[in-house]
Protein backbone atom coordinates (compact mmCIF):
# COMPACT_ATOMS: atom_id res chain seq x y z
CA UNK A 1 0.00 0.00 0.00
CA UNK A 2 1.35 3.69 -0.71
CA UNK A 3 2.52 6.21 1.34
CA UNK A 4 -0.52 8.18 0.73
CA UNK A 5 -3.24 5.26 1.22
CA UNK A 6 -1.85 4.35 4.03
CA UNK A 7 -2.35 7.89 5.07
CA UNK A 8 -5.91 7.62 4.23
CA UNK A 9 -6.50 4.44 5.72
CA UNK A 10 -4.95 5.69 9.49
CA UNK A 11 -7.17 8.84 8.95
CA UNK A 12 -10.48 6.98 8.63
CA UNK A 13 -9.30 4.91 10.96
CA UNK A 14 -9.20 7.68 13.58
CA UNK A 15 -12.49 9.07 12.50
CA UNK A 16 -14.29 6.01 12.73
CA UNK A 17 -12.71 5.87 16.71
CA UNK A 18 -13.85 9.47 17.54
CA UNK A 19 -17.49 8.56 16.03
CA UNK A 20 -17.34 5.29 18.13
CA UNK A 21 -16.41 7.37 21.56
CA UNK A 22 -18.82 9.63 20.65
CA UNK A 23 -21.67 7.33 20.13
CA UNK A 24 -20.86 5.53 23.40
CA UNK A 25 -20.93 8.51 25.47
CA UNK A 26 -23.79 9.69 24.67
CA UNK A 27 -25.59 6.04 25.24
CA UNK A 28 -24.08 5.93 28.84
CA UNK A 29 -24.90 9.76 29.49
CA UNK A 30 -28.04 8.61 28.37
CA UNK A 31 -27.75 5.51 30.81
CA UNK A 32 -26.91 7.52 33.17
CA UNK A 33 -30.11 9.82 33.69
CA UNK A 34 -31.82 7.08 33.28
CA UNK A 35 -30.34 5.25 36.13
CA UNK A 36 -30.31 8.76 38.74
CA UNK A 37 -34.08 9.52 37.58
CA UNK A 38 -34.94 5.81 38.70
CA UNK A 39 -33.54 6.36 42.05
CA UNK A 40 -35.10 9.25 42.43
CA UNK A 41 -38.35 8.10 41.72
CA UNK A 42 -41.11 7.86 44.73
CA UNK A 43 -42.78 4.66 43.43
CA UNK A 44 -41.66 1.04 43.21
CA UNK A 45 -42.97 0.56 39.92
CA UNK A 46 -41.86 3.66 38.45
CA UNK A 47 -38.41 2.84 40.05
CA UNK A 48 -38.96 -0.59 38.64
CA UNK A 49 -39.52 0.79 35.21
CA UNK A 50 -36.42 2.78 34.68
CA UNK A 51 -34.03 0.49 35.51
CA UNK A 52 -35.59 -1.81 32.88
CA UNK A 53 -34.90 1.26 30.74
CA UNK A 54 -31.67 1.95 31.47
CA UNK A 55 -30.89 -1.85 31.41
CA UNK A 56 -32.31 -2.08 27.77
CA UNK A 57 -30.57 0.66 27.09
CA UNK A 58 -27.25 -0.82 28.42
CA UNK A 59 -27.71 -4.00 26.78
CA UNK A 60 -28.60 -2.18 23.37
CA UNK A 61 -25.29 -0.45 24.08
CA UNK A 62 -23.42 -3.63 24.34
CA UNK A 63 -25.12 -5.33 21.16
CA UNK A 64 -23.94 -2.34 19.05
CA UNK A 65 -20.69 -2.75 20.73
CA UNK A 66 -20.49 -6.24 19.00
CA UNK A 67 -21.45 -5.46 15.95
CA UNK A 68 -19.06 -2.88 15.51
CA UNK A 69 -16.40 -5.09 17.15
CA UNK A 70 -16.99 -7.58 14.09
CA UNK A 71 -17.17 -5.16 11.27
CA UNK A 72 -15.89 -1.74 12.22
CA UNK A 73 -11.99 -2.32 13.86
CA UNK A 74 -11.64 1.91 14.29
CA UNK A 75 -14.74 1.79 15.92
CA UNK A 76 -14.10 -0.81 17.94
CA UNK A 77 -10.60 0.15 19.77
CA UNK A 78 -12.59 3.83 20.60
CA UNK A 79 -15.31 1.90 21.91
CA UNK A 80 -13.38 -0.49 24.30
CA UNK A 81 -11.26 2.96 25.61
CA UNK A 82 -14.63 4.41 26.32
CA UNK A 83 -15.83 1.55 27.63
CA UNK A 84 -13.38 1.34 30.06
CA UNK A 85 -12.90 4.83 30.94
CA UNK A 86 -16.94 4.74 31.83
CA UNK A 87 -17.60 1.73 33.51
CA UNK A 88 -14.00 3.25 35.84
CA UNK A 89 -15.92 5.86 36.40
CA UNK A 90 -19.64 4.55 37.11
CA UNK A 91 -18.29 2.32 39.85
CA UNK A 92 -16.32 4.79 41.64
CA UNK A 93 -18.65 7.80 41.65
CA UNK A 94 -22.29 6.94 41.37
CA UNK A 95 -21.95 4.89 44.69
CA UNK A 96 -20.58 7.70 46.09
CA UNK A 97 -22.88 10.38 44.70
CA UNK A 98 -26.82 8.31 44.78
CA UNK A 99 -26.51 5.20 47.48
CA UNK A 100 -26.00 5.04 51.19
CA UNK A 101 -23.83 2.30 53.02
CA UNK A 102 -26.57 -0.31 52.43
CA UNK A 103 -27.24 0.78 49.03
CA UNK A 104 -23.87 0.28 47.92
CA UNK A 105 -23.25 -3.06 49.85
CA UNK A 106 -26.52 -4.37 48.16
CA UNK A 107 -25.56 -2.90 44.36
CA UNK A 108 -21.78 -4.24 45.08
CA UNK A 109 -23.73 -7.92 45.41
CA UNK A 110 -25.41 -7.37 41.92
CA UNK A 111 -22.46 -6.10 40.74
CA UNK A 112 -20.62 -9.68 41.94
CA UNK A 113 -23.17 -11.60 40.48
CA UNK A 114 -23.34 -9.93 36.69
CA UNK A 115 -19.66 -10.00 36.32
CA UNK A 116 -18.94 -13.78 37.63
CA UNK A 117 -21.86 -15.25 35.96
CA UNK A 118 -20.51 -12.94 32.50
CA UNK A 119 -16.99 -13.97 32.82
CA UNK A 120 -17.09 -17.20 31.30
CA UNK A 121 -19.55 -16.44 28.48
CA UNK A 122 -17.47 -13.21 27.57
CA UNK A 123 -14.34 -15.70 27.43
CA UNK A 124 -15.57 -17.43 24.42
CA UNK A 125 -17.11 -14.54 22.61
CA UNK A 126 -13.65 -12.80 23.12
CA UNK A 127 -11.94 -16.16 21.63
CA UNK A 128 -14.34 -16.54 18.50
CA UNK A 129 -13.33 -12.62 17.70
CA UNK A 130 -9.79 -12.73 18.00
CA UNK A 131 -8.48 -16.65 17.08
CA UNK A 132 -7.19 -17.05 13.75
CA UNK A 133 -6.23 -19.71 11.08
CA UNK A 134 -2.75 -20.71 12.82
CA UNK A 135 -4.47 -23.77 14.18
CA UNK A 136 -5.28 -25.01 10.43
CA UNK A 137 -1.15 -25.11 9.34
CA UNK A 138 -0.70 -26.15 12.58
CA UNK A 139 -3.11 -29.14 12.29
CA UNK A 140 -2.33 -30.15 8.20
CA UNK A 141 1.84 -30.43 9.69
CA UNK A 142 0.95 -32.80 12.50
CA UNK A 143 -0.99 -34.62 10.07
CA UNK A 144 1.94 -35.14 7.09
CA UNK A 145 4.63 -35.07 10.12
CA UNK A 146 2.46 -38.43 11.62
CA UNK A 147 2.10 -39.80 8.04
CA UNK A 148 -1.42 -40.15 8.92
CA UNK A 149 -2.51 -41.07 5.37
CA UNK A 150 -0.82 -41.12 1.58
CA UNK A 151 0.50 -37.43 0.32
CA UNK A 152 -2.13 -37.23 -1.97
CA UNK A 153 -5.02 -38.14 0.50
CA UNK A 154 -3.81 -35.08 2.91
CA UNK A 155 -4.28 -31.48 2.79
CA UNK A 156 -1.71 -29.52 1.15
CA UNK A 157 1.26 -28.90 3.24
CA UNK A 158 2.46 -24.85 4.01
CA UNK A 159 4.60 -23.84 1.60
CA UNK A 160 8.55 -23.94 2.95
CA UNK A 161 7.99 -26.61 4.78
CA UNK A 162 9.76 -29.79 5.05
CA UNK A 163 6.36 -31.83 3.30
CA UNK A 164 5.60 -29.29 0.48
CA UNK A 165 6.33 -30.47 -2.97
CA UNK A 166 5.91 -28.08 -5.84
CA UNK A 167 3.52 -28.15 -8.65
CA UNK A 168 -0.18 -28.58 -8.07
CA UNK A 169 -1.50 -31.01 -5.28
CA UNK A 170 -2.19 -34.66 -6.97
CA UNK A 171 -6.19 -33.87 -6.22
CA UNK A 172 -6.62 -29.96 -6.92
CA UNK A 173 -7.30 -28.51 -3.57
CA UNK A 174 -8.63 -28.68 -0.26
CA UNK A 175 -11.90 -27.68 -0.35
CA UNK A 176 -13.68 -31.28 -0.07
CA UNK A 177 -10.21 -32.47 1.38
CA UNK A 178 -11.88 -35.19 4.51
CA UNK A 179 -9.28 -33.81 7.06
CA UNK A 180 -10.08 -30.28 5.88
CA UNK A 181 -13.99 -31.12 6.32
CA UNK A 182 -13.23 -32.68 9.82
CA UNK A 183 -11.74 -29.62 10.84
CA UNK A 184 -14.02 -26.85 9.91
CA UNK A 185 -16.97 -29.23 11.20
CA UNK A 186 -15.22 -28.97 14.60
CA UNK A 187 -14.17 -24.88 13.91
CA UNK A 188 -16.10 -23.65 11.51
CA UNK A 189 -15.04 -22.33 8.37
CA UNK A 190 -12.69 -19.57 7.77
CA UNK A 191 -14.77 -16.13 7.07
CA UNK A 192 -13.26 -12.81 5.81
CA UNK A 193 -14.41 -9.93 7.51
CA UNK A 194 -15.13 -6.28 5.81
CA UNK A 195 -12.38 -4.76 7.52
CA UNK A 196 -10.12 -8.25 5.18
CA UNK A 197 -8.97 -9.97 8.13
CA UNK A 198 -9.66 -13.79 8.45
CA UNK A 199 -10.84 -15.46 11.50
CA UNK A 200 -12.82 -18.54 11.87
CA UNK A 201 -16.61 -19.18 12.16
CA UNK A 202 -18.00 -19.12 16.01
CA UNK A 203 -19.61 -22.12 17.18
CA UNK A 204 -23.15 -22.66 18.52
CA UNK A 205 -24.05 -20.42 21.55
CA UNK A 206 -26.49 -22.62 23.66
CA UNK A 207 -23.96 -24.64 25.62
CA UNK A 208 -22.45 -20.95 26.69
CA UNK A 209 -25.71 -19.57 27.58
CA UNK A 210 -26.80 -22.61 29.60
CA UNK A 211 -23.83 -22.29 30.97
CA UNK A 212 -24.19 -18.13 32.03
CA UNK A 213 -28.00 -19.52 33.41
CA UNK A 214 -26.95 -22.32 35.51
CA UNK A 215 -23.58 -20.18 36.74
CA UNK A 216 -25.84 -17.00 37.26
CA UNK A 217 -28.39 -18.70 39.36
CA UNK A 218 -25.25 -20.32 41.82
CA UNK A 219 -23.79 -17.07 42.42
CA UNK A 220 -27.39 -15.74 43.38
CA UNK A 221 -27.70 -18.61 45.40
CA UNK A 222 -24.20 -17.53 47.65
CA UNK A 223 -24.30 -13.79 47.69
CA UNK A 224 -27.83 -13.47 48.19
CA UNK A 225 -28.93 -10.31 47.58
CA UNK A 226 -31.53 -9.24 49.33
CA UNK A 227 -35.21 -7.70 48.26
CA UNK A 228 -35.80 -4.21 47.02
CA UNK A 229 -39.12 -2.69 48.94
CA UNK A 230 -41.68 -2.28 47.40
CA UNK A 231 -40.68 -4.56 43.99
CA UNK A 232 -41.56 -8.22 45.25
CA UNK A 233 -44.49 -10.98 43.33
CA UNK A 234 -47.28 -11.26 44.82
CA UNK A 235 -48.26 -15.42 44.86
CA UNK A 236 -51.56 -15.29 46.63
CA UNK A 237 -50.62 -16.29 50.52
CA UNK A 238 -48.17 -19.11 49.08
CA UNK A 239 -46.72 -21.40 51.76
CA UNK A 240 -43.98 -23.38 51.28
CA UNK A 241 -43.92 -27.10 52.21
CA UNK A 242 -40.53 -26.81 53.64
CA UNK A 243 -39.45 -30.38 51.81
CA UNK A 244 -36.69 -31.26 50.65
CA UNK A 245 -34.15 -30.35 53.41
CA UNK A 246 -30.95 -29.52 51.63
CA UNK A 247 -27.84 -28.67 52.97
CA UNK A 248 -28.21 -25.13 51.66
CA UNK A 249 -24.23 -24.06 53.53
CA UNK A 250 -22.47 -27.12 51.79
CA UNK A 251 -24.28 -26.61 48.42
CA UNK A 252 -22.82 -23.23 48.31
CA UNK A 253 -19.23 -24.45 48.81
CA UNK A 254 -19.35 -27.29 46.39
CA UNK A 255 -20.76 -24.61 43.52
CA UNK A 256 -18.01 -22.29 44.53
CA UNK A 257 -15.34 -25.25 44.23
CA UNK A 258 -16.85 -26.14 40.70
CA UNK A 259 -16.43 -23.14 39.52
CA UNK A 260 -13.35 -22.43 40.82
CA UNK A 261 -12.07 -25.55 38.61
CA UNK A 262 -14.49 -24.42 35.41
CA UNK A 263 -13.26 -20.86 35.19
CA UNK A 264 -9.40 -22.62 35.63
CA UNK A 265 -10.14 -24.91 33.01
CA UNK A 266 -12.00 -22.31 30.25
CA UNK A 267 -8.81 -19.72 30.80
CA UNK A 268 -6.62 -22.53 30.18
CA UNK A 269 -8.22 -23.65 27.22
CA UNK A 270 -8.79 -19.69 25.91
CA UNK A 271 -4.93 -19.49 26.10
CA UNK A 272 -4.00 -23.10 24.33
CA UNK A 273 -7.17 -21.92 21.35
CA UNK A 274 -9.29 -24.47 22.52
CA UNK A 275 -12.22 -22.99 23.56
CA UNK A 276 -15.54 -24.59 21.99
CA UNK A 277 -18.78 -24.25 23.38
CA UNK A 278 -18.66 -28.58 24.49
CA UNK A 279 -16.25 -26.97 27.59
CA UNK A 280 -19.19 -25.00 28.89
CA UNK A 281 -21.23 -28.43 28.25
CA UNK A 282 -18.40 -29.81 30.63
CA UNK A 283 -18.72 -26.78 33.52
CA UNK A 284 -22.26 -27.30 33.75
CA UNK A 285 -22.00 -31.14 34.45
CA UNK A 286 -19.41 -30.24 37.15
CA UNK A 287 -21.79 -27.89 38.80
CA UNK A 288 -24.93 -30.10 38.61
CA UNK A 289 -22.92 -33.18 38.98
CA UNK A 290 -21.20 -31.86 42.23
CA UNK A 291 -24.38 -30.44 43.67
CA UNK A 292 -26.01 -33.87 43.23
CA UNK A 293 -22.63 -36.01 44.84
CA UNK A 294 -23.14 -33.23 47.90
CA UNK A 295 -26.76 -34.01 48.61
CA UNK A 296 -25.85 -37.98 48.47
CA UNK A 297 -23.05 -37.19 50.98
CA UNK A 298 -24.42 -35.42 52.84
CA UNK A 299 -26.99 -37.96 53.87
CA UNK A 300 -24.02 -40.23 54.88
CA UNK A 301 -22.07 -38.14 57.04
CA UNK A 302 -21.08 -38.66 60.41
CA UNK A 303 -22.57 -36.95 62.94
CA UNK A 304 -19.40 -35.65 64.19
CA UNK A 305 -18.02 -33.76 61.66
CA UNK A 306 -17.83 -29.92 62.55
CA UNK A 307 -19.65 -27.38 59.89
CA UNK A 308 -16.06 -26.38 58.48
CA UNK A 309 -14.92 -29.40 57.77
CA UNK A 310 -18.24 -30.79 55.87
CA UNK A 311 -17.85 -27.00 54.07
CA UNK A 312 -14.58 -27.97 53.27
CA UNK A 313 -15.02 -31.25 51.62
CA UNK A 314 -17.70 -29.90 49.42
CA UNK A 315 -15.43 -27.28 48.04
CA UNK A 316 -13.03 -30.24 47.17
CA UNK A 317 -15.80 -32.18 45.91
CA UNK A 318 -16.38 -29.74 43.52
CA UNK A 319 -13.23 -29.27 42.47
CA UNK A 320 -12.64 -33.12 42.10
CA UNK A 321 -15.97 -34.97 42.19
CA UNK A 322 -14.75 -38.38 41.77
CA UNK A 323 -13.59 -37.33 45.60
CA UNK A 324 -17.48 -37.71 46.49
CA UNK A 325 -18.08 -41.13 45.12
CA UNK A 326 -14.59 -42.01 46.98
CA UNK A 327 -16.49 -40.87 49.93
CA UNK A 328 -20.32 -42.51 49.52
CA UNK A 329 -18.07 -45.58 48.74
CA UNK A 330 -16.03 -45.19 52.49
CA UNK A 331 -19.38 -44.08 54.30
CA UNK A 332 -21.86 -46.74 53.09
CA UNK A 333 -22.54 -49.54 54.93
CA UNK A 334 -19.67 -52.56 55.10
CA UNK A 335 -22.05 -55.03 53.45
CA UNK A 336 -23.35 -52.75 50.36
CA UNK A 337 -19.61 -52.22 49.46
CA UNK A 338 -18.77 -55.13 47.34
CA UNK A 339 -22.11 -53.72 44.96
CA UNK A 340 -20.53 -50.37 44.31
CA UNK A 341 -18.02 -50.79 41.22
CA UNK A 342 -14.17 -50.08 41.64
CA UNK A 343 -13.37 -46.41 40.92
CA UNK A 344 -9.76 -47.04 40.31
CA UNK A 345 -8.61 -48.49 37.01
CA UNK A 346 -5.81 -50.76 36.40
CA UNK A 347 -3.96 -48.34 34.00
CA UNK A 348 -5.01 -44.79 34.85
CA UNK A 349 -3.93 -41.59 32.35
CA UNK A 350 -1.98 -39.89 35.85
CA UNK A 351 0.49 -42.79 35.89
CA UNK A 352 1.52 -41.22 32.50
CA UNK A 353 4.24 -38.40 32.38
CA UNK A 354 3.76 -34.78 32.36
CA UNK A 355 -0.30 -35.71 32.45
CA UNK A 356 -1.68 -33.54 35.15
CA UNK A 357 -5.80 -33.03 35.75
CA UNK A 358 -6.29 -30.32 33.30
CA UNK A 359 -5.09 -32.90 30.45
CA UNK A 360 -7.14 -35.76 32.10
CA UNK A 361 -10.20 -34.19 32.13
CA UNK A 362 -9.29 -33.16 28.21
CA UNK A 363 -9.10 -36.04 27.54
CA UNK A 364 -11.88 -37.56 28.68
CA UNK A 365 -14.47 -35.13 26.58
CA UNK A 366 -13.25 -37.04 23.73
CA UNK A 367 -13.86 -40.88 25.24
CA UNK A 368 -10.31 -41.71 26.53
CA UNK A 369 -10.60 -42.48 30.29
CA UNK A 370 -7.34 -44.81 30.60
CA UNK A 371 -4.28 -46.08 28.57
CA UNK A 372 -5.77 -48.58 26.22
CA UNK A 373 -8.16 -46.00 25.19
CA UNK A 374 -5.24 -43.61 24.73
CA UNK A 375 -2.88 -45.87 22.87
CA UNK A 376 -5.73 -46.90 20.20
CA UNK A 377 -7.02 -43.38 19.95
CA UNK A 378 -7.93 -42.03 16.71
CA UNK A 379 -4.70 -39.49 16.71
CA UNK A 380 -7.05 -36.68 14.25
CA UNK A 381 -9.49 -36.93 16.66
CA UNK A 382 -7.37 -36.63 19.39
CA UNK A 383 -5.22 -33.56 17.63
CA UNK A 384 -8.46 -31.70 16.69
CA UNK A 385 -10.71 -32.37 19.90
CA UNK A 386 -8.02 -32.14 22.67
CA UNK A 387 -5.53 -28.90 21.36
CA UNK A 388 -3.13 -31.24 23.46
CA UNK A 389 0.57 -29.78 21.60
CA UNK A 390 0.94 -32.98 19.38
CA UNK A 391 4.57 -33.71 21.09
CA UNK A 392 3.10 -34.03 24.15
CA UNK A 393 0.32 -36.58 22.91
CA UNK A 394 2.76 -38.51 20.75
CA UNK A 395 4.66 -39.26 23.97
CA UNK A 396 1.62 -40.21 25.94
CA UNK A 397 0.88 -42.67 23.56
CA UNK A 398 4.37 -44.14 23.09
CA UNK A 399 4.50 -44.30 26.73
CA UNK A 400 1.02 -46.28 26.83
CA UNK A 401 1.90 -48.68 24.67
CA UNK A 402 5.09 -49.52 26.42
CA UNK A 403 2.93 -49.28 30.43
CA UNK A 404 0.42 -51.75 28.80
CA UNK A 405 3.05 -54.40 28.51
CA UNK A 406 5.43 -53.53 31.42
CA UNK A 407 4.12 -51.67 34.99
CA UNK A 408 5.51 -51.97 38.65
CA UNK A 409 3.27 -54.69 40.60
CA UNK A 410 2.47 -53.76 44.16
CA UNK A 411 4.45 -56.55 46.20
CA UNK A 412 5.77 -58.14 42.91
CA UNK A 413 8.20 -57.06 40.00
CA UNK A 414 9.18 -53.49 39.12
CA UNK A 415 9.56 -54.16 35.65
CA UNK A 416 8.82 -50.52 34.52
CA UNK A 417 11.26 -49.01 37.39
CA UNK A 418 13.53 -50.94 35.69
CA UNK A 419 13.75 -50.51 31.93
CA UNK A 420 13.48 -46.61 33.51
CA UNK A 421 16.60 -46.73 35.15
CA UNK A 422 18.43 -48.08 31.77
CA UNK A 423 16.48 -44.79 30.26
CA UNK A 424 13.48 -46.85 28.64
CA UNK A 425 10.24 -45.02 29.36
CA UNK A 426 8.33 -45.23 25.97
CA UNK A 427 8.03 -48.05 23.14
CA UNK A 428 10.18 -46.45 20.84
CA UNK A 429 12.62 -45.82 23.15
CA UNK A 430 13.31 -50.10 24.09
CA UNK A 431 13.09 -50.30 20.18
CA UNK A 432 15.66 -47.82 20.24
CA UNK A 433 17.78 -49.82 22.31
CA UNK A 434 17.31 -53.15 20.18
CA UNK A 435 19.41 -51.56 17.50
CA UNK A 436 23.03 -52.29 17.32
CA UNK A 437 25.58 -49.37 16.51
CA UNK A 438 22.83 -46.40 16.38
CA UNK A 439 23.53 -43.38 16.52
CA UNK A 440 21.54 -40.84 14.82
CA UNK A 441 24.17 -38.48 13.58
CA UNK A 442 24.62 -35.09 15.69
CA UNK A 443 21.69 -36.25 17.28
CA UNK A 444 23.42 -39.15 19.29
CA UNK A 445 26.47 -40.20 20.46
CA UNK A 446 29.50 -42.16 18.66
CA UNK A 447 28.18 -45.59 17.52
CA UNK A 448 29.38 -48.47 20.19
CA UNK A 449 31.70 -51.42 18.93
CA UNK A 450 30.54 -54.65 17.75
CA UNK A 451 31.91 -56.61 21.14
CA UNK A 452 30.07 -54.05 23.13
CA UNK A 453 26.32 -54.20 21.17
CA UNK A 454 26.45 -57.96 21.66
CA UNK A 455 27.34 -57.46 25.83
CA UNK A 456 24.93 -54.97 26.46
CA UNK A 457 21.81 -56.61 24.01
CA UNK A 458 22.17 -59.57 26.30
CA UNK A 459 22.37 -57.81 29.49
CA UNK A 460 18.98 -55.95 27.95
CA UNK A 461 17.24 -59.09 26.46
CA UNK A 462 17.41 -60.69 30.07
CA UNK A 463 17.25 -57.71 32.39
CA UNK A 464 13.17 -58.34 33.06
CA UNK A 465 13.71 -62.24 33.70
CA UNK A 466 14.69 -63.69 36.46
CA UNK A 467 16.78 -66.14 37.03
CA UNK A 468 15.98 -70.24 35.71
CA UNK A 469 12.18 -68.93 35.05
CA UNK A 470 12.73 -70.65 31.73
CA UNK A 471 10.85 -67.98 29.62
CA UNK A 472 12.31 -66.54 26.54
CA UNK A 473 13.17 -62.82 26.61
CA UNK A 474 10.68 -60.68 27.96
CA UNK A 475 12.13 -57.53 26.55
CA UNK A 476 12.28 -58.53 23.26
CA UNK A 477 9.13 -60.33 23.29
CA UNK A 478 7.32 -56.93 24.39
CA UNK A 479 9.39 -55.73 21.59
CA UNK A 480 8.34 -57.28 19.26
CA UNK A 481 4.65 -57.32 19.97
CA UNK A 482 4.99 -53.35 18.80
CA UNK A 483 5.38 -54.09 15.27
CA UNK A 484 1.79 -54.18 14.22
CA UNK A 485 0.46 -51.37 16.57
CA UNK A 486 -1.19 -48.64 14.07
CA UNK A 487 -0.93 -45.68 16.21
CA UNK A 488 2.69 -46.51 16.95
CA UNK A 489 3.63 -46.77 13.10
CA UNK A 490 2.60 -42.47 13.61
CA UNK A 491 4.69 -42.39 16.56
CA UNK A 492 8.00 -43.39 14.73
CA UNK A 493 7.39 -41.21 12.03
CA UNK A 494 7.05 -38.09 14.30
CA UNK A 495 9.88 -39.21 16.19
CA UNK A 496 12.14 -39.63 12.97
CA UNK A 497 11.32 -35.56 11.99
CA UNK A 498 14.51 -34.56 13.21
CA UNK A 499 16.29 -37.28 11.28
CA UNK A 500 14.69 -36.41 8.12
CA UNK A 501 15.45 -32.89 8.22
CA UNK A 502 19.19 -33.15 9.26
CA UNK A 503 18.91 -35.75 5.74
CA UNK A 504 17.24 -32.79 3.78
CA UNK A 505 20.04 -30.11 4.79
CA UNK A 506 22.65 -32.60 4.18
CA UNK A 507 20.88 -32.93 0.27
CA UNK A 508 20.87 -29.31 -0.13
CA UNK A 509 24.34 -29.22 0.88
CA UNK A 510 25.35 -32.27 -1.66
CA UNK A 511 27.36 -33.66 1.74
CA UNK A 512 27.54 -37.91 1.84
CA UNK A 513 26.01 -39.23 4.55
CA UNK A 514 28.57 -40.48 7.16
CA UNK A 515 29.08 -44.57 7.27
CA UNK A 516 27.33 -45.62 10.80
CA UNK A 517 25.08 -42.54 11.13
CA UNK A 518 22.18 -44.45 9.54
CA UNK A 519 18.83 -44.06 11.28
CA UNK A 520 16.84 -47.33 11.67
CA UNK A 521 14.10 -48.06 9.74
CA UNK A 522 11.43 -47.80 11.94
CA UNK A 523 8.63 -48.52 9.77
CA UNK A 524 9.41 -51.60 8.64
CA UNK A 525 7.70 -54.26 10.65
CA UNK A 526 9.27 -56.82 12.54
CA UNK A 527 8.64 -60.57 13.28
Amino acid sequence: MSSPAKTAGYEKEEEDRVKGLLVLFIAFGLILIVGTLAFRADGGATRAALLLLALAMFLMTMVWFGWVNRYLSGVARGTTLGILALVVALIALLPVLYLGEDERIYFLKLAAIVFLSLLPGLLYLQFVVVKGLGLRSEYILALHRLHIDRYENLPTPPVGSLFHRPGPHPHGGDVENFYIRKFDSYYGRPITRPDGMVVQAGGNLLPVLIATIVIATGWTLVIQPEFIPGIHLELGGLQLAGTPVLPSEALRYAFLGAYFYSLEMLTRRYFQEDLKPSAYLNAVTRILGSALLVIAVNALWPGELTSAQENGLAFVIGVFPQIGMKAIQNLIALPLRPLIPSLVRDYPLSDLDGLNVWYESRLLEVGIEDMQNLATANLVDAILKTRVPVDRLVDWVDQAHLFLRVRDIEDGPKDRSALRRLGIRTATDLEDAFEPGYAPGVFGSAPATAGESKEFLEQLRRVLNTEGDGLPSITESVRRTFSREPNLYHVRQWKSYAWDLEQDERREASEPVRVGEAAPDRSKARS
